[in-house]
């Protein structure tokens, strides 16, 4: 069995007064040792699955869970039986393993995978015995060029409809967005659904992400969905 956690997760809590909770699954890219050296996976394919950079977004929360450990070692977005991917058909025909996990590697694994979410439940109702409710704000992104960073968009009803930015500090700047090489054929961009929410509504902490970030995005989806039935 190994000595050390497989699993790196970084928490804080910095506000218990705050009723927001964000965690960033899917933020990490580090592979211990003995499974990077049973990886079939090359290391910028790991990172297309990957979601980079949601780990800075869930640090602007002052209670949150940032992921450390690639989804390629556990993916604690799956259930238990399927959180270690072990052939190909568990993550997108991916060759994810030279040779079969040894079993104590396996176990250890899923036993790390059992502590983050008992760790998770703790705090999750201790923040409830708080407040009459919690938000999660589970962040995750997606790669449209699915062949790689040269490649053809993927087709447009697997992109993305809407596109929203904020950025600490600056302006985001849709029409920036919109200029990108090849992004002329991605929805949000070719039926102008690039939208800003200022940072001091939904970036900032404290209740404004709930009273104000929140209803910005609820209105923008629900007029997406209008339109589009």
């Amino acid at each position: 069995m190994p000595d050390r956690d497989l699993l790196i997760s970084i928490s804080s809590f910095g506000d218990d007064s705050v009723p927001i909770l964000a965690t960033a699954i899917h933020n990490g890219h580090f592979m211990p040792a003995e499974l990077l050296a049973n990886c079939g996976v090359s290391e910028a394919d790991r990172l297309r699955e990957e979601d980079p950079h949601t780990g800075e977004m869930a640090a602007l929360f002052p209670n949150h869970i940032i992921l450390q450990t690639s989804r390629f070692a556990i993916d604690l977005n799956r259930p238990l039986e399927k959180a270690v991917y072990l052939e190909p058909a568990d993550c997108w025909g991916l060759p994810v393993r030279a040779r079969p996990l040894a079993d104590d590697l396996l176990a250890s694994l899923r036993e790390d995978y059992a502590s983050w979410y008992k760790l998770l439940r703790y705090h999750v109702e201790r923040l409830l015995a708080r407040h009459p409710f919690l938000v999660v704000l589970d962040l995750h992104s997606y790669n449209h060029r699915r062949g790689g960073p040269l490649a053809e968009p993927d087709p447009q009803d697997a992109n993305p409809d809407i596109i929203i930015g904020s950025w600490c500090g600056k302006k985001f700047r849709p029409e920036k967005v919109a200029a990108r090489v090849g992004w002329e054929k991605v929805n949000a961009v070719k039926y102008q659904q690039l939208f800003e929410i200022k940072s001091a509504d939904i970036l900032q902490p404290g209740p404004a992400a709930l009273t104000d970030g929140v209803a910005q995005l609820h209105r923008i989806v629900t007029e997406w969905s209008r339109m589009h039935g």
